[in-house]
């Protein structure tokens, strides 16, 4: 079935997980929540006759494509300046991406970060975003807060690496 999103009228959309009772009793009436790999938008639709088996899922909502992006970032400190350096982004979602780096990231760290994907066009700004994952070498970053141009120009980066990738 060709599923789009409700919001971009885009056809890259998966089955997302269930959060809460309301989705348990939906799915009862073959209603399941789906969410948009490229603006990231969560909806709910029917399926009539579908039945999902419940398996054990990578916790990522939002599918991540290789990359290898310049990146910049700061990191805000309680007190005293910023600490910044350069990354490497190795993996990359609307929702967040890897960053390759020799910067020690900390779990819960905010930092603000700019992420370079066409050369010939303006970084994409990350206002705001959360260190959740620390291993050797790379962090993975969760985005909080983007501008909506920034949004718009990281949906449609994107959704070039979808179509690269399906090749």
């Amino acid at each position: 079935m060709d599923r789009r999103c409700p919001n971009c009228d885009e056809s890259h959309v998966q089955r997302a997980n269930r959060e809460g009772p309301l989705d348990r009793i939906l799915s009862v009436c073959y209603i399941y929540p789906f969410r948009c790999q490229l603006c990231s938008h969560r909806f709910r639709a029917m399926e009539w006759g579908r039945r999902y088996a419940h398996e054990h899922r990578d916790q990522r909502q939002l599918e991540r494509f290789p990359v290898n992006c310049p990146a910049w970032f700061s990191v805000r400190q309680a007190q005293g300046p910023d600490l910044g350096g350069e990354a490497t982004v190795v993996d990359l979602s609307m929702g967040g991406c890897g960053l390759d780096t020799r910067f020690f990231f900390e779990p819960g760290m905010l930092l603000r970060l700019q992420i370079q994907t066409w050369e010939d066009q303006l970084p994409v700004k990350v206002g705001s975003a959360v260190v959740r994952v620390v291993r050797p070498r790379t962090a993975g970053v969760e985005f909080l807060d983007i501008a909506p141009a920034d949004k718009q120009r990281l949906s449609q980066f994107v959704k070039g690496l979808r179509l690269l990738n399906r090749r």
